[in-house]
């Protein structure tokens, strides 16, 4: 994580304890296993949102189930129909 974030922009060495323990939260704790944790730092590493605001595995985890919704969208996973009622709809009643 560290070499990807690094090749970007140019940040002082981390705790790497600290990352490692961080990990271990995400997989043991959360439940992710390590190429679920690898696959969604990739996603937020593409987006620019993302790749600015994740910039270590304590924020991942922070933002997880976030950026795990926007990795199953990148992939078509939530790919539901929405069957909400649009606002227009209620624009136009007559009340």
């Amino acid at each position: 994580m560290y070499k990807i974030i690094n090749a970007t922009t140019k940040t002082k060495k981390p705790n790497i304890h600290m990352w490692s323990d961080e990990i271990r939260k995400l997989n043991v704790i959360d439940g992710a296993d390590i190429y679920q944790i690898l696959a969604v730092f990739e996603t937020a590493n593409k987006d620019d949102f993302w790749s600015m605001n994740v910039r270590s595995p304590k924020k991942l985890r922070k933002h997880w189930d976030r950026l795990t919704l926007l990795r199953n969208k990148s992939l078509g996973l939530n790919s539901k129909k929405d069957t909400r009622e649009s606002l227009d709809y209620f624009k136009e009643k007559q009340w």
